[in-house]
């Protein structure tokens, strides 16, 4: 191997390298390296006549080499001037000369190309099996040097990583989800480094347990699952989702690093390579360097969707309580309630409960929908209940993302009983009994008030564990608002109903008397305005005659 060999720690340093050493002996006037990239991309590095040329990409389809990756073996090419010019991708200084002459020698690592070196003349001239061996001899050994000064000059390289990460920075400025992120990075990294998969994981801040995980493989689109941390899925990150140290297996076939904000750990992203020895120390460097702009576009999704959230939040709170307002009666609340809220989100279950204070305690009854069926709730206690009392008690929304009690209570059920009381809660089931599960996994519960009494519970409820999130719980919350309006005007409008039949009736009844002639009309004035007012059917007026009896007058309907 040419001396100073060992010592190159960039592709600029090899050409360079071997054009030194070997122009003496074979006399080459260009030395141009192609480096393999990946989709079908690669790079050349040249020097001619001394001069190191500017780098330049190109797809392999397209070279005029790329068929010879097909069988790689050295080939020698002695060609006319008209399509030698198609050999040449870059030349020294103010010269016209192209090559007659190409020498191709391609670079292999563990029996799979990683790219050739093309030794160019001007002239051309015999080549000696001796100078093909001498070649084949030296990129035994320039493979591996080639192939990790690649992989390295991302890291290694200043002017290269600094040029990196600024694409990659700009890729994800423009991101406003977290699946664009994982997307953004995908994308630019599989143009650097080689990258087989790339997974991304961000931790949930509400259940610290829960993670959103993506994962690219190949050249496909990032896949969102929402997993436990425990998830096999999360194998490559779960140490750093855990401890939030860089990870760089053994091999060098898996880098991954921590994505922390401050001092506080966000998630993860690794990368797996196609072939081992991909990856070193230095490429966890620049990819702790790419986890810091991932975590200030993840900082600017959280803070688009936290936007967008309330957008939509307020949209839906801003449409029930247009309904609403049009809503007279406890029935077309519930419907109107429960119509609005399925359009937007997916729940089993929908209650509105009235309260209503006691001797024994607060009292709830009122409506309920599961699964479609409609039925009135009866009176229920509260204070046998766990998270409807505590709304009722802290007047603040309660969400239960996953029942600690639900399992137990349909364990003990027994027969068709209609109420399972738990140690934390009392369930009312509505649920048919055609189905398994019967108290729900997770709910939210938010209070009424009119001023600062609770008048009512709303409620929605889940037979699925983690259905609902405090985004979930701040609409309910912001919709009860609505709600307890809707009420208190459909109180006062049917107390104006009340007393408007009142006086209706009273108005009768004067109108009767006044035209009656006898006190038989007159009786029958008082059932006419009577049976309006108090529609019944049925009556009796009782007096006193004179003598001292008792007479009267029976109406019936």
């Amino acid at each position: 191997m040419p001396r100073h060999l060992e010592a190159c720690a960039t592709e600029a340093d090899i050409v360079q390298v071997l054009y030194t050493e070997l122009q003496p002996l074979f006399h080459y006037d260009i030395v141009n390296m192609h480096v393999l990239e990946h989709e079908g991309w690669f790079h050349n590095v040249a020097v001619e006549r001394g001069v190191l040329q500017d780098m330049r990409r190109g797809l392999v389809a397209e070279s005029h080499f790329g068929r010879l990756y097909e069988k790689p073996a050295p080939n020698v090419l002695d060609v006319g001037p008209r399509s030698s010019s198609t050999y040449i991708h870059s030349r020294g200084s103010g010269s016209e000369v192209v090559p007659r002459l190409a020498i191709w020698v391609p670079l292999m690592q563990r029996g799979a190309p990683v790219g050739a070196v093309i030794y160019q003349l001007y002239e051309p001239r015999e080549v000696p099996a001796e100078e093909i061996a001498v070649l084949q001899e030296l990129h035994g050994h320039l493979g591996v040097l080639a192939h990790n000064a690649y992989l390295n000059a991302l890291s290694r390289n200043q002017a290269t990583s600094l040029e990196a990460l600024n694409t990659i920075g700009h890729a994800l400025s423009g991101t406003r989800q977290e699946n664009e992120v994982a997307a953004a990075l995908a994308s630019r990294l599989r143009q650097m480094l080689p990258v087989q998969r790339l997974d991304f994981a961000v931790l949930d801040e509400e259940a610290p347990d829960r993670v959103r995980f993506f994962s690219a493989e190949g050249g496909s689109a990032p896949k969102r699952v929402e997993v436990s941390i425990n998830s096999s899925r999360l194998a490559g990150l779960r140490e750093i989702l855990r401890g939030g140290r860089p990870v760089l297996d053994r091999d060098g076939t898996r880098a991954a690093v921590p994505l922390i904000e401050g001092e506080t750990l966000r998630g993860a992203f690794g990368l797996e390579a196609p072939r081992a020895n991909s990856y070193e120390v230095s490429t966890l460097t620049f990819l702790a360097r790419v986890a810091d702009n991932a975590v200030l576009a993840l900082r600017n999704a959280a803070s688009y969707g936290a936007i967008d959230a309330q957008r939509r939040r307020l949209a839906v709170v801003n449409t029930i309580g247009r309904r609403l307002a049009s809503s007279s009666d406890l029935w077309s609340i519930m419907r109107t309630l429960r119509e609005e809220l399925e359009r937007r989100i997916k729940f089993d279950s929908f209650m509105l409960a009235l309260v209503e204070e006691t001797p024994d305690g607060p009292v709830a009854h009122g409506f309920a929908s599961d699964s479609g069926e409609e039925q009135a709730l009866p009176p229920i206690e509260l204070r046998r209940g766990g998270p409807s009392l505590e709304a009722y008690e802290t007047g603040r929304t309660v969400l239960i993302r996953r029942s600690p009690w639900a399992a137990t209570m349909e364990r003990e059920r027994q027969g068709t009983q209609q109420q399972l009381q738990g140690d934390q809660a009392l369930v009312y089931v509505t649920r048919p009994r055609a189905r398994r599960r019967v108290a729900a996994r997770s709910m939210i519960w938010a209070p009424a008030k009119a001023g600062d009494r609770v008048t009512a519970l709303l409620t929605l409820q889940s037979y699925t564990n983690g259905a609902f999130n405090d985004w979930h719980a701040q609409l309910l919350e912001d919709v009860a608002a609505h709600v307890a309006l809707a009420l208190a005007n459909a109180d006062h409008f049917a107390a104006a109903q009340a007393e408007r039949k009142r006086l209706e009736s009273l108005h009768q009844l004067d109108t009767g008397v006044a035209g009656a002639s006898n006190e038989s009309q007159i009786a029958q004035a008082f059932f006419v305005a009577a049976s309006s007012a108090l529609e019944s059917r049925t009556g009796m007026l009782v007096g006193y005659l004179e003598g001292g009896t008792v007479g009267g007058w029976r109406a019936w309907g």
